[in-house]
């Protein structure tokens, strides 16, 4: 987020035109992305210490793709759990610099 855009939500909190809830709802919003498979917590490593974790069991190798391609383009790394070792394979072919573990 930029820091014109929270100096200018919180202007707008001390002059009352706006609530803690509204201001806390926008920033909440800042950290998600969505994709057409799911959303993404991006702003998890800011709050946790510890970046976005994928579930891959159920996940198609695309929607799992398609999770990585957003966090890399951050510059966030990118981790997903419990993938089967021919998902893991596909993902490699998408992600040669990746590792994978079976």
């Amino acid at each position: 987020m930029e820091s014109t855009t929270l100096l200018e939500m919180l202007t707008r909190y001390r002059a009352g035109t706006v609530s803690a809830e509204e201001i806390a709802h926008q920033l909440q919003s800042q950290t998600m992305v969505q994709t057409s498979h799911t959303s993404i917590d991006t702003g998890r490593g800011a709050r946790c210490g510890y970046p976005e974790v994928v579930f891959g069991q159920g996940k198609t190798v695309e929607a799992i793709a398609e999770i990585f391609q957003v966090l890399h383009a951050r510059g966030d790394s990118c981790l997903a759990t419990l993938v089967s070792q021919e998902k893991g394979e596909a993902l490699l072919e998408l992600f040669p610099e990746g590792c994978f573990n079976s």
